[in-house]
């Protein structure tokens, strides 16, 4: 969220009042993994349990101090770690101006790049980071042809931008190497998540002010063809906090990722209450919700924390669904990441 609205952002998470799902055929199962120590790409049919037990990877940990995360990702074949923020100067967030970092797998800072508008085209707000890993490659997937939001605060974008990271770069959206696909016209807030297991890409977007998901075969769109294999709307997430709430609660998406068949929604209320929610990709169905401590706690005793971002993590043959909260007081801000991994 932008540093300085903490918690200003009120934004009505679009595509709440009706959850109906359209998909247009069977989730396939892909033949290559986004993240290759992901294994085989063996199909499975078990999904995270959200009821089950919170482990923390990284705990109240200073990144780059001057702004909060917004999202992060994964490259496990080398222990990696990329975070997005917006850049912390005068004007960033309406501009789409980020910052990208690297760092080791304990937050340790490996290297940065900057991306910055030119011309009045930003990127955007990075509420979402995809992170494609092979042996011979990482590309990091972000929205890109950012427009300023209605309330003049923000900036959202319209399509996906594949692009490598280049320790103290600086990218434009129209520099060399900076590969762009816009999967369907006219959609804004445009960001997407990679499923390692299937090598899809799902992405989130806003079409006649409703929030959507559409999945592709990851390779299909690297190659320029954008034929989704299913989509549906957003669920109605105000339901995922307290029973008697009106259906207008004003909620937030923080972050998404997907695993599998199952996509795992990170959203926030008024109060920084966080929630996830499972949601079967085949169907749009809702399938399990739980509660996130994202108030204040004993590591947190005089801030609230915020929950920012979303990523699958692949390690030693099992998989984790991760989360992250943002803390601290302004121009101190810190990163704690946490995890669940047991499945059902």
């Amino acid at each position: 969220m932008h540093e300085k609205q903490w918690n200003r952002r009120r934004v009505l998470t679009l595509g709440g009042r009706a959850a109906a799902a359209v998909a247009l055929g069977p989730l396939l199962t892909g033949t290559r993994t986004a993240n290759a120590s992901a294994g085989s790409g063996t199909a499975v049919s078990r999904r995270f349990d959200l009821s089950g037990s919170v482990h923390s990877l990284l705990w109240n940990k200073a990144i780059l101090p001057g702004t909060v995360i917004q999202s992060f990702g994964f490259d496990d074949l080398r222990g990696h770690l990329y975070f997005v923020q917006v850049l912390d100067e005068a004007g960033a967030a309406p501009a789409g101006r980020l910052h990208v970092t690297r760092t080791d797998m304990s937050g340790n800072v490996l290297g940065d790049m900057i991306l910055r508008d030119r011309a009045g085209k930003g990127w955007g707000h990075g509420m979402s980071l995809a992170v494609e890993s092979t042996p011979g490659h990482v590309r990091l997937w972000i929205e890109v042809d950012g427009a300023v939001r209605t309330d003049g605060l923000d900036c959202t974008g319209r399509a996906l931008a594949r692009i490598p990271f280049v320790d103290g770069a600086t990218f434009t959206p129209d520099s060399a190497g900076v590969e762009k696909h816009t999967l369907i016209r006219g959609a804004t807030e445009v960001t997407c998540a990679l499923d390692p297991v299937n090598n899809r890409l799902v992405q989130r977007y806003v079409l006649a002010n409703r929030a959507r998901y559409a999945v592709y075969s990851l390779n299909e769109v690297i190659a320029g063809r954008y034929h989704p294999v299913a989509w549906f709307a957003e669920p109605m997430l105000s339901r995922a906090f307290r029973p008697g709430l009106p259906s207008e609660i004003f909620v937030e998406v923080q972050g998404y990722a997907a695993y599998d068949r199952h996509l795992y929604i990170l959203a926030a209320n008024l109060q920084d209450e966080a929630r996830l929610t499972a949601v079967d990709l085949r169907s749009g169905r809702t399938v399990q919700r739980r509660s996130l401590d994202s108030g204040p706690s004993s590591a947190f005793p005089h801030v609230y924390r915020k929950a920012e971002g979303m990523a699958i993590q692949q390690t030693g043959g099992s998989a984790r669904l991760c989360h992250g909260f943002a803390g601290g007081d302004p121009g101190i801000r810190t990163t704690t990441i946490s995890y669940l991994e047991s499945m059902v």
